[in-house]
């Protein structure tokens, strides 16, 4: 058994001892309450540097869901927080990530046009492929299209995928146009050195050279340059050198007549000269006064040369005019194709619903849903084919020949409708009726095709909308991308 000694018992039997025992307990369990306190402080810093750092992921990676998920993260904390100052730093971190709402909401839905960009690449490339099978071709086709439309059933994203459309067709047609000027001025001496002999066959040659995305161009520029030297020789034919008189007046009418506008204007002054040094010429002696042939020629010189000069630069002028028409032409013939995918009208189907059923909104069926959409749908594209065919009478015929019609689903197709039924307004739309067994076994393996798809971006399906994209092409040489392709 321990013992103690005579001096500490007595030590303990002191008041002033006992009460630095208890003031040290006292101050032990203080200690232990601070140590408990910053440790729940910790604990909740590094909860806020979490969430904070997923807020800013989510962000950066456009997806508003999953920043507005660490914004209520921290929204508990912060109402859990023990201290003012702690909350007042909590709340300014939810500050800051609100704030971020938008940029994520921009970036996510850049992420889903990109997206259906990359599908786009991917159909593009799709047939030269020799690493799968043509039945792996058409379910992964078929699997890539469904989830194209999926993504364009989002408003937004459809249209900023129309809009990079336009912005493809504009860039390359501005392309286009610089490499087709940049070839006629590269090759002009070419073609003006075969119209100047007059042989068809040196101009044919010419021409046969010319690649086929510059021949239309070239074509063009060629009628045009056989116009203008057809002027130089009726010039040539009618000058002082080869004649030795001038030009009466009514000949040199007839040349500048069929001049362009703008380069008669120019040359006017030149014109005077001619005619002023024109006079040194007496018709009844037959001779120039002194002097008179020597101002003469130079003034008739240096309207041919003016003239030669003028002509090739209205020309080619002309040329980038008609081009820059021609595309605007394209363009809005695009836009009038890409209208046709853009969703229908709600409040049109509405009303057309409550047509059909006598407007009465109990009499409303799928089958009379399915009609109204219908009918809007084409109503709506007989009013843009028509404006279409203003501009180009031959697409607008060809696309409301077969627009309207409904495509055969593939088994692919079918298959994905069975194994998602949140599909089925898409394919009603799409195809026109809904399969009668919806429960059948899935007929092929679309789940690769399927992975795929939902790591190219995605959207809440409650914001979609049920409308759909139509196939079209533009008879200009760009090809939109299809929005039904199954």
């Amino acid at each position: 058994m321990a013992k103690f000694s005579r001096q500490f018992l007595q030590a303990m039997a002191q008041p002033s001892y006992q009460e630095g025992l208890f003031s040290a307990a006292r101050e032990l369990g203080g200690l232990r309450g601070r140590l408990e306190e910053e440790r729940g402080a910790m604990q909740r810093f590094d909860q806020l540097s979490k969430a904070t750092d997923q807020g800013l992921a989510s962000r950066f990676s456009g997806d508003p869901n999953a920043l507005a998920v660490n914004i209520k993260s921290l929204e508990k904390l912060r109402d859990a927080a023990p201290t003012l100052q702690e909350k007042q730093a909590i709340d300014s971190r939810i500050t800051q990530l609100r704030g971020m709402m938008p940029a994520a909401e921009q970036a996510g839905l850049k992420r889903d046009v990109t997206a259906v960009s990359q599908i786009d690449n991917v159909l593009d490339g799709l047939d030269a492929r020799t690493d799968i099978s043509e039945q792996q071709k058409l379910q992964l086709k078929d699997s890539l299209t469904l989830r194209k439309n999926q993504l364009l059933e989002n408003p937004e994203i459809e249209q900023g995928y129309r809009q990079d459309q336009v912005n493809a067709f504009q860039f390359e047609q501005q392309e286009l146009a610089m490499r087709e000027s940049q070839y006629i001025r590269e090759n002009a001496k070419t073609f003006l050195d075969a119209i100047d002999t007059g042989d068809q066959a040196q101009i044919d040659t010419a021409m046969k050279a010319v690649p086929q995305e510059f021949r239309l161009a070239a074509d063009k520029y060629v009628t045009g340059a056989i116009r203008n030297n057809e002027i130089k020789r009726e010039f040539k034919e009618r000058s002082i050198a080869m004649r030795t008189a001038p030009m009466t007046e009514a000949e040199l009418q007839t040349i500048v007549d069929q001049l362009p506008e703008d380069v008669r204007e120019n040359v006017a002054p030149l014109v005077q000269q001619y005619r002023d040094a024109a006079k040194g010429w007496s018709d009844s002696t037959g001779q120039w006064t002194t002097d008179g042939l020597n101002k003469a020629k130079a003034a008739e010189k240096a309207l041919q040369s003016r003239i030669a000069t003028l002509t090739d630069q209205v020309l080619l002028r002309e040329l980038d005019t008609e081009r820059d028409q021609e595309t605007r032409r394209q363009l809005k013939v695009l836009e009038y194709e890409l209208q046709l995918s853009a969703p229908l009208d709600r409040m049109a189907i509405k009303d057309e619903e409550m047509r059909l059923a006598g407007q009465d909104k109990n009499k409303i069926t799928p089958e009379i849903t399915a009609e109204a959409k219908q009918n809007v749908r084409s109503a709506r594209d007989s009013a843009i084919l028509d404006q279409m065919a203003v501009l180009n009478e031959e697409r607008a015929t060809e696309l409301r020949e077969g627009v309207l019609q409904k495509p055969k689903p593939s088994q692919a197709a079918i298959d994905a409708l069975i194994a998602n039924p949140e599909l089925a307004p898409e394919f009603e739309e799409k195809f026109g009726y809904l399969p009668e067994n919806l429960e059948a076994t899935v007929s092929t393996d679309v789940g690769a095709g399927v992975k795929f798809l939902r790591s190219l971006g995605d959207k809440d399906r409650a914001s979609r909308q049920q409308e759909r994209q139509v196939s079209t092409q533009t008879a200009t040489g760009f090809t939109p991308r299809r929005m039904f392709d199954l």
